[in-house]
């Protein structure tokens, strides 16, 4: 039987601001402030994946392959 549930989540990962050395990171100004870091985006289900970005990146966009290949589609 395939699992057709699956859990997406999003988790800011932040690092220190005045730090430029963290690759792939990004900037966002939110909360009164801004913030550097990374996207944690996980998809948990019959099989869990894992993958990062940055954190200026919208949720989706980080989970996006991995929706796909889970057999939905964040399009539709």
């Amino acid at each position: 039987m395939e699992s057709t549930i699956h859990l997406r989540d999003g988790t800011k990962i932040e690092v220190k601001l005045k730090n430029n050395r963290y690759e792939g990171c990004g900037v966002v100004n939110e909360e009164g402030g801004y913030r550097r870091g990374y996207k944690l985006a996980t998809l948990r289900g019959m099989i869990e994946e894992i993958r990062l970005g940055s954190i200026n990146e919208h949720d989706l966009e980080v989970s996006r392959e991995m929706i796909r290949g889970s057999g939905g589609h964040p399009d539709q």
